[in-house]
């Protein structure tokens, strides 16, 4: 059989170049199948030459990259059986072949010891998953990694239309205690319309581990940014996009340990940072933070969290605070 397998890897070299199938010989899909055989006889080689004349006739052939995945997946090549998933990936839009190829990307990435990229290629498999078993063996396989996987990342954003981007007043009357005062609210403080933008991104590494603790270094940046509308801009003609911007940034360590009956943890955390708005830095921050996690069955858990954060003020001592949160 593989005799034959190689004999017809010159008929299928002919038609790639000609594009289309010779009549009397072999067809395209032939050749897949014949892939196929060669991957169960574990002839990596036969099974990527396949490829390449399936490849040379259709270079979007997301079949064709995925044998060719398959091939170097069996030849240990977990580099490039990764990038060929990848492009497998990238070229179909059926939900059931990205969702095997994802897979096999993430298989191959967890073979090179890179369990960020594993996390990143299931999350992808996830999105095309369609059944409740798919679902559940995926999630399973995530959370195993990222159990391992020292560096755990979160990023969130928006974007979406707003009428008050501000936080202004509805109209332009002042009113004191409800009754309707002279003079009215200038253009800045009523509500302005636009688009907002938000940016979330978690990053912590851990950095010491035993089998009852763990030591976690992070930072986070989360920014908040306006465009004004040009109806925005003509009720307040000196407003900059800035002035409604904000930024909070730091830098954290914490230590989380096993504390009580099993299951149950303790962690302490020391948090720095800087917060900005309207373009300015507004203040700096330390905090220091308590928590504690009790299971309470399988599904269950009672968590209490508490810190005390001291603000020193960008421009006045006077508005320095200390804040505690219990």
């Amino acid at each position: 059989m593989r005799r034959l397998l190689r004999n017809l890897v010159l008929v299928l070299a002919g038609l790639a170049c000609a594009g289309h199938a010779a009549p009397t010989q072999l067809t395209l899909n032939q050749a897949r199948q014949m892939a196929q055989v060669a991957l169960a006889h574990g002839d990596a080689a036969l099974a990527w030459r396949l490829a390449e004349g399936l490849l040379a006739a259709d270079p979007d052939d997301a079949g064709a990259h995925f044998i060719m995945a398959q091939a170097a997946s069996v030849a240990g090549a977990h580099a490039q059986a990764r990038k060929s998933a990848a492009r497998a990936y990238r070229s179909t839009d059926a939900p059931r072949a990205r969702l095997q190829a994802a897979q096999l990307a993430a298989r191959a990435a967890w073979d090179e010891e890179r369990p960020t990229l594993t996390q990143l290629w299931l999350r992808r498999a996830a999105t095309n998953a369609s059944t409740d078993g798919d679902v559940t063996r995926i999630a399973q396989d995530y959370g195993a990694v990222r159990r391992v996987n020292p560096l755990s990342f979160r990023l969130a954003g928006s974007l979406r239309p707003s009428s008050n981007v501000n936080n202004g007043a509805d109209t332009a009357l002042q009113t004191v205690d409800g009754i309707p005062t002279e003079g009215s609210l200038n253009g800045a403080a009523q509500a302005l319309s636009g688009t907002v933008g938000t940016l979330d991104l978690s990053l912590s590494y851990r950095i010491a581990a035993s089998q009852n603790s763990q030591t976690r270094l992070g930072t986070r940046l989360y920014t908040r940014q306006v465009r004004l509308s040009g109806e925005a801009q003509a009720l307040a003609p000196t407003a900059r996009n800035a002035d409604f911007a904000s930024t909070y940034a730091d830098i954290s360590l914490w230590h989380d340990f096993a504390l009580g009956a099993d299951g149950n943890t303790a962690g302490v955390g020391l948090t720095a940072g800087r917060a900005w708005s309207g373009g300015s830095a507004s203040y700096d921050f330390g905090k220091l933070s308590a928590r504690r996690s009790i299971r309470l069955s399988e599904a269950t858990r009672l968590g209490f969290h508490t810190s005390v954060e001291a603000r020193r003020d960008a421009d006045l001592a006077s508005q320095d605070q200390t804040i505690a949160i219990f």
